[in-house]
């Protein structure tokens, strides 16, 4: 930031072009854990008549039925593993741009 500043950069141009890509990786770690959290949270949804997986895992686990909570369970975890991977993939191609391009 002293450095932008030193060579005449705008606030403007020392947030984009300084602060932006320093913070990057962390910006997408934090979405990367909001969208698993999500998905997730999204699963206790039949607690207030929401629909989606949640509604088989509580029919499941209402009724006793060990099948039933699989059949909620398994898809709303590979759902998060693979948001998971995607933004991971995402976040190393940002990463590797970034040093490609000498930012």
């Amino acid at each position: 930031v002293e450095a932008g500043q030193g060579v005449g950069m705008s606030a403007l141009q020392i947030l984009l072009k300084v602060r932006l890509p320093l913070s990057l990786a962390y910006i997408m770690s934090g979405l990367r854990i909001a969208a698993v959290i999500a998905i997730g949270v999204v699963t206790i949804a039949p607690l207030i008549g929401g629909e989606g997986l949640g509604r088989e895992i509580y029919a499941g686990l209402n009724g006793q039925n060990p099948l039933r909570i699989f059949a909620g369970a398994i898809p709303a975890a590979l759902l998060a593993i693979v948001a998971d991977i995607i933004l991971g993939i995402l976040q190393r191609k940002l990463r590797l741009e970034n040093r490609l391009s000498g930012k």
